[in-house]
């Protein structure tokens, strides 16, 4: 069940009841779907979701909405059975990802059930799935705008194998309430306040109002720039055909979509990521390769393990792609066809390989792969430190140096906020990471979250170290 309530009340509360004398209901979003609606009223959409049982993979927009100020809104499901299911929010301002909690999913039903609630207070998005709370600021939303809303999983079908479509909604409602129940005072009061307020802070509201401007205007420019389109209402979405990848955890992706992932052992696991890791650095050897995996083992045995597991390593990457493992030089290599088989850490090697990064374009093809999550965060070997530690240092010196000397906190907050969320991937406990959130936050006069942000580093940091956190926010801002 998918509940979509925006509520623009004169008062500002919000709330789910509703007055039957004064509810429309209908079957569709709207009747006219050519018709914008506009957000004087308290509006209510609702509709269930249900996947295939035997679907194990869906990626799809579920509902769009557009104004009549060429602005967008879309939803999409990324769904994948036993691993991540997720609602990816964004508009031209602002993008998110939102987990569905396991509270929320009906594992006896034959598909994915989900109950959501989504109100706009303020240009802010309160988004319930389950028992979880997601509040999305600077999303967008105008009252004065008129919206049409529309299901594009209707008009863009994913099929599953057996031809049928692999995603329904259905139950759909949608419900206009007016708010006649204000008494005549109220509004005496509310336009004499109103007024008052104007008059004393019309000055103030004037100068947020032109960095409103400049910070829309540097946000409108830093999307264009990641691709994110309103004709096309392209959103990045990883790859995940023939793909691997190793920021936000392991996992691998084979010719047809499929999650192989759990196909690899432990021991599989290891010896490909040493041949993956190790390639750039014209390989590994028989013997480094026997004292990290088979060092209790004679030659011999070692020698026999080695084949066989080789064997079957080749024979799951044959689902991948082109590739090859070889030892051809004396030290085992594996090649891909990087033209069929996509790599981020191989991406990570070309940003790295340029040393300082200057331009945007750099900058935002490492924040596109460092927000992904750390680097194999899910995974711990002692040979692997040193390579986790390289890609820690470098992303946080990179972008700590590149937001010091070409990034404007007050003008370009979204950016710095998302620079922060990198670096806080990297090292959660990175000063210079709260210290960006923190001014991006009040940039945006948004200083509860900037108040919460520091409380919440100065927590982690109590637990992680015994001792409480040095400085003030005073000292951060």
């Amino acid at each position: 069940m998918f509940i979509l309530l925006l509520d623009v009340s004169p008062a500002g509360r919000l709330s789910a009841q509703t007055d039957n004398s004064n509810t429309e209901k209908n079957d569709t979003i709207p009747p006219d779907k050519n018709r914008y609606i506009y957000l004087k009223k308290r509006l209510q959409l609702d509709f269930d979701i249900t996947l295939q049982p035997q679907q194990q993979t869906y990626f799809g927009p579920l509902l769009q909405i557009n104004s009549n100020e060429n602005e967008y809104y879309n939803l999409f499901l990324d769904y994948r059975k036993g691993e991540l299911q997720q609602l990816i929010v964004y508009s031209r301002q602002n993008l998110r990802k939102l987990t569905i909690p396991p509270s929320a999913l009906n594992p006896g039903q034959a598909g994915l059930k989900v109950k959501l609630t989504l109100f706009q207070q303020q240009k802010e998005f309160t988004i319930q799935i389950g028992d979880t709370l997601y509040t999305i600021s600077n999303l967008g939303f105008d009252p004065k705008a008129g919206y049409k809303f529309a299901f594009v999983a209707d008009k863009e079908k994913v099929l599953a194998p057996d031809g049928k479509p692999a995603l329904q909604i259905s139950n759909i409602h949608f419900i206009e309430t007016t708010n006649t129940q204000l008494s005549k005072t109220f509004w005496y009061w509310f336009i004499f306040i109103l007024i008052v307020d104007l008059l004393v802070f019309g000055g103030v509201q004037l100068r947020k109002k032109l960095l409103r401007r400049k910070q829309s205007a540097s946000a409108s420019q830093l999307e264009s720039e990641i691709t994110i389109t309103n004709n096309e209402s392209s959103v990045y979405v990883p790859q995940t055909v023939n793909a691997i990848y190793l920021f936000g955890g392991f996992h691998i992706y084979d010719t047809v979509g499929n999650n192989i992932t759990k196909k690899f052992t432990p021991l599989l696991k290891e010896l490909f990521l040493l041949l993956l890791v190790h390639t750039p650095e014209k390989g590994i050897t028989s013997e480094r390769l026997k004292e990290l995996l088979w060092f209790d083992k004679t030659e011999q045995s070692a020698k026999n393990n080695r084949a066989v597991n080789i064997g079957k390593l080749r024979s799951l990457l044959d689902t991948l792609g082109e590739n090859e493992v070889s030892n051809k030089t004396g030290s085992w290599i594996l090649n891909l066809n990087l033209e069929q088989i996509y790599v981020d850490y191989y991406d990570y090697l070309s940003l790295a390989a340029k040393g300082k990064l200057t331009t945007r374009e750099d900058i935002l093809k490492l924040l596109q792969l460092s927000k992904q999550g750390s680097f194999l965060y899910d995974t711990d070997y002692e040979w692997l430190d040193r390579y986790k530690s390289t890609v820690s240092d470098y992303i946080i010196d990179t972008l700590a140096s590149y937001t010091e000397t070409s990034v404007n906190i007050q003008t370009e907050p979204d950016l710095a906020l998302q620079i922060a969320d990198s670096i806080s991937l990297c090292d959660q406990l990175n000063e210079y990471a709260l210290q960006l959130r923190v001014n991006a936050y009040g940039a945006l006069g948004k200083h509860s979250l900037a108040k919460k942000s520091y409380e919440k580093f100065t927590k982690e940091y109590f637990n992680a170290y015994g001792e409480k956190f040095s400085k003030s926010f005073t000292d951060i801002r």
